[in-house]
């Protein structure tokens, strides 16, 4: 859980010292035991770096989310389990049939909190690359940050903010839709 409560700025520090291409710790153990990392660009290359947020991102909310869904496992009625027992299902059956479907809100609160989070991806690429080489690791947020503030684009950057905003509104939306809608099933 420790990861969700460090701020961004504390995550993308740390993350920086791992991941840095010259100095990093993850680079420097690889040229260690003889791998060539002249081309591993964690962060600030083209091909690695979104894979590198996207590690990042998922480090810091697993901890959040797990809580989530540890709180939404003790909200589950004991008899409902037992119930299923006295049934004969199988335990594949007690998860598919039981307990994935009474945790449809938890799935669905988590989905969102990742869904949302990635749309808001903002300080770990600012602090690690600033969205470079050539804008390759920049996030929506990111280029919004930089046509409002950089190229003193105000209403690009409102247009953008306001088209995010609706993406995620809708996306969220077509996340409670599908989870809400499988349980019609």
């Amino acid at each position: 859980f420790l990861p969700y409560t460090l701020g961004g700025a504390i995550v993308a520090l740390i993350w920086r010292f791992i991941l840095d291409p010259n100095m990093g710790i993850l680079n420097t153990v690889l040229s260690g035991i003889g791998i060539d990392t002249t081309n591993l660009l964690w962060i600030g290359g083209d091909s690695l770096s979104p894979i590198s947020f996207s590690l990042i991102t998922i480090w810091a909310l697993s901890g959040f989310c797990m809580m989530l869904w540890s709180n939404g496992l003790k909200q589950l009625p004991g008899d409902i389990i037992e119930a299923s027992v006295i049934d004969g299902a199988t335990k594949r059956q007690q998860i598919f049939r039981v307990i994935l479907p009474n945790l449809r809100s938890t799935m669905q609160t988590i989905i969102i909190l990742i869904y949302t989070s990635a749309l808001k991806l903002f300080d770990y690429v600012y602090i690690l690359t600033s969205g470079g080489p050539n804008h390759a690791s920049e996030s929506i947020v990111s280029y919004m940050y930089n046509m409002t503030f950089g190229s003193k684009l105000y209403g690009y950057g409102s247009a953008i903010a306001v088209i995010e905003l609706v993406v995620a509104i809708l996306g969220s939306l077509l996340i409670i839709k599908l989870v809400n809608g499988k349980a019609d099933n």
